[in-house]
This record gives structure tokens, sequence and C-alpha cells, in this order.
């Protein structure tokens, strides 16, 4: 039985890594920080909007779930611990932006807090079986 992320994990963690940095150059050095090294990091286009760059790289890691699942945990443990929003509360409309950073990461704290599947990170992830939730 392979483990798997649900899609309503994967759909908070994407959301959340799209607004927690508003600059590209901030998100990915996050990431490489995050995943260790640059080798993730550098298979999605740089050059492309961060919203798409953060849907190729989910895509990737989600892809082969069961070569990415410690990366995916990772990054769920990581941004969901995600507590300081004043680097966007700098910038122009930075209330706003801040605001939707916070949201973003509490949903994803909140669903992750919620699980009770078994993790390495015991709490952080909802794995789903391909026929259902896993027990």
């Amino acid at each position: 039985m392979s483990k798997r992320l649900s899609p309503l994990a994967i759909q908070a963690l994407q959301e959340a890594l799209s607004v927690v940095y508003w600059y590209k150059q901030d998100l990915k050095r996050f990431l490489i920080a995050a995943l260790g090294g640059t080798s993730l990091v550098n298979q999605a286009d740089w050059d492309q909007p961060k919203r798409q760059i953060v849907s190729d790289l989910v895509e990737i890691l989600c892809a082969d779930q069961e070569r990415y699942l410690g990366e995916l945990r990772i990054l769920l443990k990581a941004v969901s611990e995600f507590r300081d929003f004043s680097h966007l509360a700098r910038l122009e409309d930075g209330p706003r932006k801040a605001k939707e950073a916070k949201e973003a990461v509490r949903q994803l704290h909140d669903l992750a807090s919620r699980s009770t599947a078994p993790s390495v990170f015991k709490g952080w992830i909802i794995f789903v079986k391909q026929n259902g939730p896993v027990s």
C-alpha cells in the first residue's frame, strides 16, 4: 500500500506556498533551504509567475509521491510552522498580503493538525490509499 497526500493537503500546501513570500527569489531561497538543495527547485521554470512556479513544483512532487513523500512532508511542516509575516507587511498593500498569507498558513496548519494518520511528523499529514483514507 503506497501512502499519498490527500488532495486537500496538496491544495492547502500549494496555496500557502503561493502567498507566504511576495518575491520569487525569497520563495526560491526558502524552498532550497527547506528541501536541502537546488535539484528539485531548479526543475521549475523561474521565469513563470510565482503561482505557476509553485504549481509546477508541487506537481513534480505529487507525480511521484512514492519518491518525494519526504520532501512533501518537509514542506508541509515548514510552511505550517510559518509565523513571521513582517516581510509582507512592509510591502505596498502589506497588511492585506500578510493577512492572506496568515490565513493560508492557518488553514494548512489546521488541516495538518487534525490529521490522525501516522507519519514521521505525527499530525502533519493526511494520507489516502487508492480506495480511501488510511486507517
